[in-house]
């Protein structure tokens, strides 16, 4: 499991944007944002935005090659 935080990539990327990033990104379509007013609403008031941990969830990439096997 990979997990980057902000300070490695964009140092000044605040906790804030990073979670309404996460949460837009989120693998599970149920867990993204329902609109993109939602995602607005959150980005105009960032007072608004509930902090979680999504960041814990973050998973390496995986080769294509090893998900995905040819059926002979």
């Amino acid at each position: 499991m990979i997990r980057r935080r902000r300070g490695k990539i964009n140092p000044n990327l605040t906790p804030v944007l990073e979670e309404i990033i996460l949460h837009a990104m989120e693998r599970d379509p149920k867990r993204r944002y329902p609109s993109a007013s939602g995602m607005k609403k959150e980005l105009d008031d960032y007072e608004s935005v509930e902090m979680t941990s999504r960041y814990t969830r973050l998973q390496a990439p995986q080769i294509w090659k090893s998900r995905f096997r040819m059926v002979p």
